[in-house]
């Protein structure tokens, strides 16, 4: 098990991973962040490690009191494999960051293919 102090700041302290395996080859790792009150910080460390993104946006999100916060969205894209960046998810205290390969993403969209054509289980 990885320790807390083994991990980078940005990763949540449940220390979740979530990871894509396509032919046998790691294509995928998914993790958690302590969501709106990191984004900024977790959003400059992959500033620092791979650039501008080639795609952000900031979107108005509610909390259940309506209470109204800036959630980041951003993409870096490159040759072979993209990182994505949300600032919150479902939850302000959760956000994600995913590096993906084509080969992960080209999965992913077969597996959600898959399950829109068996419809929904009644």
């Amino acid at each position: 098990m990885i320790s807390k102090e083994q991990l980078p700041k940005i990763v949540a302290r449940e220390r979740r991973f979530l990871v894509t395996v396509v032919g046998g080859t790691v294509q995928g790792v998914l993790f958690f962040t302590e969501g709106y009150e990191v984004q900024k910080d977790v959003e400059a460390v992959l500033r620092e490690k791979y650039g501008l993104p080639s795609f952000r946006e900031v979107e108005r999100v509610q909390n259940r009191m309506g209470a109204s916060f800036d959630s980041i969205g951003a993409i870096w894209n490159f040759k072979n494999f993209s990182v994505h960046l949300s600032g919150t998810t479902s939850s302000l205290d959760t956000g994600a960051v995913s590096v993906q390969t084509d080969a992960a993403m080209e999965y992913h969209a077969e597996v959600s293919k898959a399950k829109r054509s068996e419809g929904p289980k009644l």
